[in-house]
């Protein structure tokens, strides 16, 4: 006879058969997809923020680069239509509506009568330091307007 022990074959428990046990216990860890899904957006995550640091690195240099652009054409159709003195004190004013940072100098823009032609040219450079380096990464930039004898405004 039998005492009501835990899995005696008189308790009316059929014991386990093999395959219908007791589930397998949880691996340790995450599963190799989600550690790779995981890596994949910590790295696009990484590469957006070099993105992003890169263009404030470099931003203020273009975007006074796109200021000079606008403001050459305004200051040849000035000189067209008031004198190479009004023309004069548009680029000044324009420098500092802009707000033109301080690596572009006022002697970086000319005047210059090339035949009948005139034009306003501002040419300037910077180096600009990478951040924790000692290098210098050189930018040089352009921007060119001309009115022609027949007053048209050129690029």
């Amino acid at each position: 006879m039998s005492d009501g022990g835990v899995g005696d074959a008189s308790s009316g428990a059929a014991p386990p058969s093999e395959g219908q046990g007791e589930p397998a216990p949880p691996s340790p860890g995450l599963p190799v997809r989600a550690v790779a899904q995981r890596m994949a957006f910590g790295a696009c995550v990484g590469l957006a923020l070099a993105i992003v640091a890169a263009g404030a690195w470099g931003f203020r240099y273009y975007r006074d680069d796109r200021a000079l652009d606008r403001i050459v054409r305004i200051v040849a159709l000035d000189w067209r239509d008031f004198g190479e003195d009004e023309a004069r004190a548009r680029l000044a004013y324009e420098f500092d509506r802009a707000h033109i940072g301080l690596w572009v100098r006022d002697e970086d823009c000319a005047l210059q009568r090339d035949g009948d032609r005139r034009q306003v040219r501002c040419a300037w450079r910077v180096d600009v330091p990478v951040p924790g380096t000692r290098r210098r990464v050189p930018l040089a930039f352009q921007s060119l307007a001309w009115v022609g004898p027949d007053g048209a405004l050129g690029p």
